[in-house]
C-alpha cells in the first residue's frame, strides 16, 4: 500500500498538470518557493498544515494526501469558475496553459489527429485558443510524449515530421 507522501505526490502532480498552471505560477499562488514545489513534486520535502489546507482549498479537494484522486478533464474550467473573484488566481488561470496541458488535455481530446498532421496545423489549432507556442516548443513537447504521440517523417517535406495519436 502506498504511503501518504506517495499519494500526495501523485495527486499534486496530476492536479497541477490538469490545472494547466506552470510550476512557477502555482508555487507563487500557494505562497511557497518554486524550489519547495519541485521537492514536493518529487516526493521530498514537507508542508505546513496551512500550506496543505491552501492547496486542498484551491483544488476543492478534501483528501489530497490520503487517497488517490480521479482528476476531471475540465478541472481548469472548474478552477476558473471557482476562483473568478480571486484576482491573484484568476490572472494565472487565464494565461495560456502549459504546453503539456495543451497537448495532453486539449489537443489529444479534440480528435484533431484523424490523420497525421504537422506542427503548423497544431500551432494553428492552439492559436485559435489564443495560445501562442513556438513551433520548436510544440515539436519538443510532442517528442517528449512517445507513449501518446506517434512521430513519422513527413511524406513530402524532407526534414519535417507529422504527428498522430498512438
Amino acid at each position: 500500500m502506498a504511503n501518504t507522501n506517495d499519494i500526495f505526490t501523485e495527486n499534486l502532480n496530476l492536479l497541477i498538470e490538469h490545472s494547466g498552471l506552470t510550476d512557477e505560477n502555482f508555487s507563487n499562488m500557494m505562497g511557497f518557493s518554486l524550489r519547495k514545489l519541485k521537492y514536493l513534486k518529487n516526493g521530498k520535502g514537507s508542508l505546513k498544515v496551512n500550506e496543505l489546507e491552501k492547496i486542498s482549498s484551491f483544488f476543492s479537494i478534501k483528501n489530497i494526501n490520503t487517497k488517490k484522486i480521479n482528476v476531471e478533464k475540465d478541472l481548469r474550467l472548474k478552477l476558473i469558475k471557482t476562483h473568478v473573484k480571486n484576482e491573484e488566481y484568476i490572472t494565472s488561470l487565464r494565461e495560456a496553459p502549459t504546453i503539456v496541458y495543451a497537448i495532453k488535455i486539449v489537443l489529444l481530446d479534440e480528435g484533431i489527429f484523424k490523420n497525421p498532421i504537422g506542427v503548423k496545423e497544431i500551432k494553428s489549432f492552439f492559436k485559435q485558443r489564443d495560445w501562442n507556442y513556438s513551433s520548436s516548443a510544440i515539436s519538443m513537447a510532442l517528442t517528449r510524449m512517445p507513449d501518446l504521440i506517434k512521430i513519422e517523417p513527413h511524406p513530402s517535406k524532407k526534414g519535417s515530421f507529422v504527428y498522430s495519436k498512438r
